[in-house]
């Protein structure tokens, strides 16, 4: 089973295949292929996305100064937003069908000031998601 943490359990659903570098890409399609087709584990902290991110440094996300702090508070309303916690275990179908209930007030915290914002928009379900029209 897949582990995901609070964020990728919802931005995930809008990934296109870009990434960082050919591996991490490599390996988050591979993830999100096994999601597809099962159950997902919801984690605390790193996840199986984040064990092949570059940004990974002593179990702390390094992209930049505060990063992993940003990411955590992400984590957490992530699983307030979708009533979970660390080690429930949950249908990827389920999570996908609470977007729309959630989706724009997510976006409004958290997608403006977002580096991946871009790929997002590619998403025809998060335009949808994010104007209110499931």
């Amino acid at each position: 089973m897949v582990s995901l943490r609070g964020h990728h359990l919802i931005c995930l659903h809008f990934y296109n295949g870009e990434g960082y570098e050919v591996d991490f890409v490599r390996h988050l399609s591979r993830v999100l292929h096994e999601v597809e087709t099962g159950k997902v584990q919801v984690v605390e902290g790193p996840d199986d996305v984040c064990s092949c991110c570059p940004h990974l440094q002593q179990n702390r996300c390094a992209l930049d100064e505060g990063a992993d702090e940003q990411v955590c508070e992400m984590d957490e309303v992530a699983l307030r937003l979708l009533r979970l916690r660390a080690l429930d275990s949950i249908q990827w179908r389920v999570i996908k069908d609470q977007l729309p209930k959630i989706l724009p007030l997510w976006a409004s915290l958290f997608c403006k000031d977002c580096n991946w914002q871009r790929a997002c928009l590619k998403s025809e379900l998060y335009r949808r998601l994010i104007t209110g029209y499931a």
